[in-house]
């Protein structure tokens, strides 16, 4: 087998900008199977949404951790993302750049020395490392085999005059395959964004990941995961998935289910940070959370879904051992009583929590703002931002209005009552009884599953009764509002609407103040 040229054709390149970075790209660098340098400008608000989310992460890292955060690159190609890191972020840090190709890497060299950005190689850094140890070694032991200071021993053995551990101006890197490099080494930020999908890279990349480390996945298998190949989508995540009205949500769901499963695979569990499907992409960002126990809590929310073919209700269906008798009781509608045959379709299985943290999204809001990144990230960000708030789970003590079963409600006053007697009959001081506190916790974890936030979103005009015009959607956002429900619109779409109103209340409100179509 002939060795692969590493040397790039300049008359075949030309040079783009974006957020300040220039960059060095082939002709071809839209099409993969053309250019061995990828570089796609039409997900440019996907490196934006990557750098404010590591932007808000640096900030909390240097909170708790007193070493700089290594944040990698793992598919760098063109080394966009990765230099756009190092150039905007002025936090404590350490940029690694990644990409199997010789001649990506040979490019990220050269994009480097454009930006005015030093970069080392793997090998250059180890001996450095080997250095600097046996340097502290010295120190330690106050021995001096060597006149030479200190940096004078690192910048003999790094490119344009680095130090050991890595100027501030300074990436890393490297030319490997992701999968070896992300299980032999530790890092606190990882981002992957391979072509096709990343199921494959995923346990490797949770494998090394440090308690509150954060994985980023850009998944553009759209194919796959928007179920126009359900043989590919079986294949690669092990569910069934069908176009419908929230197919964009389900496809985010669906990879996040992937996700949790591979993170318990390493006995970690995941803590949804935010969700991004637009246009040619799906973002999503997840914290780790080490210990079986996380894991375990994870794989509790990855659940299937049951979806009415006729109708368009969905719900998740409960994670039990158990086989039920009947799986159409689970849906609200009647479309089985009146509909002869098999009117619903088991959907997943899908993560079933909320794919958003409010905190996170605004943290992340407030640094495009001081990044001063492009208007249409703000607004998408201001979006998941109310889209977050409407998502967040239901306080079901306080939440108005909702329909609670008497029989749960008394068994949870009663709970509560045992407990606070046995606080107030007696001086002494005792400890409420193991049995009514397990109650009174179960309920109150049952509860918060019954009456939190429907599954997904409705679209306002699939929903509109034949013969009415449809609602505008501020209309429709104040309307639910005024009716005691929380309502904000949706990036996953423009028509659709995010409400914890469930589909015969929405219909409802929906029919009620709709006003027939006027016919000239």
């Amino acid at each position: 087998m002939e060795r692969m040229s590493t040397q790039i054709d300049i008359e075949s390149t030309k040079v783009l900008e974006e957020n300040g970075v220039k960059l060095r790209v082939s002709q071809d660098h839209n099409i993969p199977e053309k250019s061995d340098v990828f570089f796609n400008p039409k997900i440019k608000i996907n490196r934006e949404l990557v750098l404010c989310g590591l932007s808000v992460f640096l900030d909390q890292h240097k909170e708790y951790a007193k070493h700089p955060a290594q944040c990698l690159d793992a598919f760098a190609s063109s080394g966009a993302l990765g230099i756009q890191w190092q150039k905007h972020l002025k936090h404590q840090k350490s940029i690694i750049l990644n990409d199997i190709k010789p001649t990506a890497v040979q490019n990220i060299y050269f994009n480097c020395q454009q930006n005015h950005i030093k970069y080392s190689t793997a090998d250059q850094m180890m001996e450095c490392r080997t250095l600097g140890s046996l340097i502290e070694g010295n120190r330690k032991s106050k021995e001096s085999c060597d006149t030479r200071s200190d940096d004078e021993m690192g910048e003999s053995h790094l490119i344009d005059g680095g130090k050991p551990d890595m100027e501030d101006n300074s990436v890393e890197v490297i030319c490997q395959d992701a999968g070896i490099l992300l299980l032999q080494r530790a890092f606190d930020f990882i981002h992957l964004d391979p072509f096709g999908t990343s199921v494959h890279y995923l346990e490797s990349a949770f494998r090394n990941t440090p308690n509150k480390g954060i994985v980023s996945i850009t998944s553009t298998d759209l194919a796959s995961v928007y179920g126009r190949c359900p043989k590919m989508t079986m294949r690669h995540y092990s569910a069934n998935v069908i176009r419908n009205e929230y197919y964009r949500e389900l496809a985010a769901r669906l990879i996040l289910g992937a996700v949790a499963r591979a993170a318990a695979r390493c006995n970690k569990g995941i803590e949804v940070l935010v969700s991004v499907a637009y246009e040619h992409f799906i973002l999503v960002m997840v914290r780790v959370v080490r210990g079986p126990q996380h894991a375990d809590s994870s794989i509790e929310k990855v659940q299937k879904v049951i979806h009415c073919l006729l109708c368009g209700e969905r719900c998740f269906v409960p994670g039990t051992h158990c086989v039920e008798r009947d799986y159409y009781t689970l849906l609200k509608c009647k479309c089985k009583q009146n509909s002869p045959g098999k009117t619903a379709v088991f959907l997943g299985p899908v993560w079933s929590h909320s794919i958003f943290k409010a905190e996170f999204v605004h943290a992340m809001l407030q640094s495009s703002i001081h990044l001063k990144l492009s208007s249409t990230v703000i607004e998408l960000l201001k979006t998941l931002q109310s889209e977050a708030v409407c998502s967040r789970t239901v306080n079901t003590m306080i939440q108005q209005p909702y329909k609670i079963e008497k029989t749960t409600s008394t068994k949870m006053d009663d709970a509560i009552s045992t407990i606070a007697d046995k606080k107030e009959s007696t001086k002494c001081v005792k400890r409420p009884s193991d049995e009514a506190t397990s109650m009174a916790k179960r309920i109150c974890k049952d509860q918060e599953t019954v009456i939190s936030a429907p599954c997904f979103y409705y679209n306002i005009h699939l929903h509109t009764a034949k013969g009415k015009d449809a609602l505008k959607m501020k209309k429709v956002i104040e309307l639910l509002k005024q009716n005691g429900y929380r309502a904000s619109r949706t990036h996953f779409d423009p028509v659709a609407v995010r409400t914890n109103a469930d589909m015969h209340s929405f219909l409802e409100i929906l029919t009620s103040n709709s006003q027939p179509t006027s016919r000239p």
